[in-house]
């Protein structure tokens, strides 16, 4: 896992998948780059020591993406994140949030607002679906199939260079 310290919201989420991989038996290694030009090197360190690269919402390490899927690429395993909008760049799988329907839950209550209700009579909504998404090209590139289970549960799937998305 290559994360930024100094970034308060990679610290979290960080240590959130630390404490979820713990109760699946899994161990992260962790590799720190503080900035952009640090990621290159971060992400190379973990070749050979780990099975898959992992990266969160961590602001710095998104910066120099192109690096991670480099080190991933050349060690032969798959690059995981937390962004979905990362696809297409060669991570191999990504999981999160839709940031186009989290727009749309905000633009219900600033239209809400807009109407005259006030902001504290407004509940909070969350978004209750993740995305997840699977680049078939990167995959292929690493000579990684994913099992049809996996592929029956992505939102959307790159391939052929074109993303698509799953008919509801």
């Amino acid at each position: 896992m290559v994360y930024n310290p100094g970034e308060a919201n990679s610290v979290v989420l960080t240590n959130l998948a630390v404490a979820a991989a713990k109760d699946l038996g899994v161990t992260i290694v962790k590799a720190v780059a503080d900035t952009s030009a640090n990621v290159p090197v971060a992400a190379q360190s973990l070749i050979g020591r780990v099975d898959a690269i992992y990266v969160t919402t961590d602001n710095t390490v998104v910066s120099a993406i192109a690096s991670v899927v480099g080190a991933a690429e050349e060690g032969g395993i798959p690059f995981l994140v937390a962004d979905p909008t990362s696809i297409g760049s060669g991570v191999t799988l990504a999981t999160g949030f839709d940031y186009y329907q989290h727009g749309l839950l905000t633009g219900s209550v600033v239209q809400q607002v807009l109407k005259g209700k006030k902001p504290d009579q407004i509940p909070v909504t969350y978004q209750n679906k993740t995305l997840v998404v699977l680049d078939l090209d990167a995959a292929a590139k690493i000579g990684l199939t994913f099992p049809q289970s996996v592929i029956d549960k992505a939102s959307k799937i790159f391939y052929g260079g074109v993303l698509w998305k799953r008919a509801k």
